[in-house]
C-alpha cells in the first residue's frame, strides 16, 4: 500500500466518524424537539381542559370541533364521542356526557 492509499484509507475512517458522529448529532436534536413540541402540547391542551371547565359553550365547541376532526373509534372513545356521523343538526347529541361543573375531566 503506497503513502497516498493509506492517507486516503486514513481519511475514508475519519469520514465514517464524522459521518457518524454527525447523524448521533441530527437525532439528538430530533428528539430535543419532539419533547419541546410535546411539552407545548401539554401545556396548550392543559389550558384548553381548563377553559372547557369554565365555559360551558367552550367545553361543547371543543367537543364539536372534535367530533369533526377525530376519525378513528379509540380516539372518538377517548374523548367520549359517538362513533357515528356528525351531522350539523346533531353536533351537541354526539356528546355522551354533557359537561359538568367540578368535573376533573371535561370529556367524561
Amino acid at each position: 500500500m503506497s503513502k497516498i492509499d493509506g492517507d486516503i484509507f486514513k481519511l475514508e475512517e475519519q469520514l465514517k466518524k464524522v459521518k457518524s458522529k454527525l447523524a448521533d448529532l441530527n437525532n439528538a436534536k430530533r428528539e430535543e424537539e419532539k419533547k419541546i413540541l410535546l411539552r407545548k402540547q401539554m401545556i396548550v391542551g392543559k389550558m384548553v381542559i381548563d377553559e372547557m371547565h369554565k365555559s360551558e359553550e367552550f367545553h361543547t365547541k371543543t367537543l364539536t370541533k372534535l367530533s369533526k376532526i377525530l376519525t378513528r373509534k379509540i380516539d372518538r372513545e377517548l374523548f367520549s364521542i359517538d362513533s357515528c356521523e356528525v351531522k350539523l343538526s346533531d353536533e351537541i347529541s354526539q356528546i355522551n356526557k354533557p359537561f359538568t361543573e367540578g368535573s376533573k375531566d371535561p370529556f367524561i
